[in-house]
């Protein structure tokens, strides 16, 4: 039987003609209905100007109160600074006010700056204001702030409001670290908060919430101290400092406040900034003289230097300074610093 069968489809096979040429594809077909539109996300409105980390809305039961005698946030759509609602918080009674959350954790990078304001209104009542995040690491583990409080204030801290009228708060979050206006460290998430007639009872408004990462803050790099140095001829101690540039056209922009002395009579130092260990070659060499004429005085001057060098490429820049005698003036006797006096030099990228 096997072999009859294989018999046969030998036969078949033999018997299938040449594969005809392909034929020309069909008309496509019409196109379906379109389906119904999606719904919006769980946690509220698109965030207002794009950049808000906070997804802002009119929705009162995106806030949940966490602590405090029992109390109330709803939408009043009458007394409104952003969008078609403010929140208004209602502790009637009670002597501890009202803490609440807001939305959902957001994500955060440690590393980033990040500022945050909103606008609130004591309506009736009285407790003073806070407002800020909540820290998590990354199970969402919840961290206190580095002065111990549940959350970090960095917006507002207890801060008295005048009723009747609509005061703004802002500030900034300098990152992860151990100071006051700092995530503490191992936050990755955070949620917004804020406490409400805090101690009493009472009402308070509150609208315009922003968390946003906040590139404004200007970012130096320093070396400061208190360094004496009799160096006459070669680099400074201490007075050094590496620099992360980011840009290729970009600057250095380099202010030097010291001490500066040269002793004797008729002779000249050179204090100079080096980038890589090198002089600076765009626009040139950033160095000031001091000369010290036939008077054998033996003057300390605090002085500053600022200068900007250009042409660095990107990358860890390290910035050194050294003194020598300036050119003609062999044997001169420098001196950096003075016991007591603190010096500074500060780096910064500039257009």
């Amino acid at each position: 039987m096997k072999r009859a069968l294989a018999a046969a489809a030998l036969v078949s096979l033999a018997c299938a003609g040449p594969k005809g040429d392909k034929g020309d594809p069909g008309d496509p077909g019409t196109q379906g209905p379109a389906g119904p539109p999606g719904t919006a996300g769980a946690n509220g409105l698109p965030a207002p100007g794009g950049n808000n980390l906070v997804l802002w809305g009119s929705d009162p039961t995106k806030w949940s109160q966490l602590t405090g005698a029992p109390s109330t946030a709803t939408a009043n759509t009458a007394d409104v600074i952003e969008g078609d609602a403010s929140f208004e918080f209602n502790v009637p009674t009670g002597t501890q006010g009202g803490y609440f959350a807001f939305g959902d954790y957001i994500p955060v990078d440690p590393r980033v700056t990040y500022s945050g304001a909103l606008s609130v209104k004591l309506v009736n009542g009285a407790g003073d204001f806070s407002a800020g995040v909540e820290a998590y690491d990354k199970a969402k583990t919840r961290l206190d702030a580095n002065d111990t409080q549940r959350a970090v204030y960095f917006v507002a801290n207890q801060r008295t409001l005048a009723t009747g009228t609509w005061t703004d708060f802002t500030g900034v979050l300098v990152g992860e670290g151990a100071g006051l206006d700092q995530l503490p460290v191992g936050t990755r998430f955070i949620r917004p908060v804020v406490f409400v007639n805090r101690n009493n009872i009472g009402t308070t408004l509150v609208d315009a919430l922003r968390i946003t990462p906040d590139f404004s803050l200007r970012k130096i790099g320093r070396v400061q101290g208190y360094i004496n140095d009799a160096t006459d001829n070669g680099l400074l101690a201490g007075r050094s400092l590496a620099y992360p540039k980011l840009g290729r056209s970009t600057g250095l922009r380099v202010t030097w406040s010291d001490n500066f002395r040269v002793l004797g009579n008729g002779l000249a130092c050179r204090w100079e900034v080096l980038f890589n260990g090198a002089a600076c070659t765009s626009p040139g060499s950033l160095f000031f003289d001091k000369y010290e004429g036939a008077t054998s005085s033996n003057r300390h001057d605090p002085s500053s230097f600022v200068g900007t060098c250009f042409g660095l490429a990107p990358g860890n820049v390290a910035v050194s300074t050294r003194v020598y005698p300036a050119p003609g003036y062999v044997g001169s006797d420098c001196h950096t610093g003075w016991p007591g006096q603190l010096f500074s030099i500060e780096v910064e990228e500039v257009r």
